[in-house]
């Protein structure tokens, strides 16, 4: 079955529903909310599934750096999209 000109492909839009971003700053606040716990616990490494050393104080800046990105405007990640196609 063939595509109609008015069934063609969606097109690529970056507008995110604000319920992913929300979820995305739930993790975030979540990541940090664990390290803060485990530290303040006395727990700063442990083993996770792996069998690989995690740290808590490595798990709140990175919780800190999902929660700002969840913050970004998507009219600033289409701005960036935009420069990075022009370039190549």
């Amino acid at each position: 079955m063939s595509r109609g000109i008015n069934q063609s492909r969606p097109s690529r839009n970056s507008n995110f529903a604000i319920r992913y971003r929300l979820l995305i700053g739930a993790l975030g606040a979540a990541l940090v909310w664990s390290g803060l716990y485990r530290f303040e616990h006395g727990m700063c490494t442990w083993l996770n599934w792996l069998h690989q050393p995690a740290y808590a104080t490595g798990l709140m800046p990175v919780g800190a750096v999902v929660f700002v990105i969840a913050l970004i405007p998507t009219s600033w990640i289409d701005k960036a999209i935009k420069l990075l196609a022009s370039l190549t």
